[in-house]
């Protein structure tokens, strides 16, 4: 789960929602608690993360 600000070109408010990853290595990059930036894409009814810096 990420938590996430608002997100304008979506017209999303700020949530927690889930992300699937396209390489499990970016799971590495990912803590509880750390601030990261991603980026993701809709696939099907999922979203998933393909980039974190």
């Amino acid at each position: 789960m990420l938590v996430h600000g608002p997100i304008a070109s979506l017209n999303w408010p700020p949530m927690t929602m889930k992300f699937l990853v396209k390489d499990k290595a970016l799971w590495e990059k990912l803590a509880e608690g750390k601030q990261v930036e991603v980026e993701f894409t809709q696939e099907g009814k999922d979203y998933v993360v393909t980039k974190v810096k």
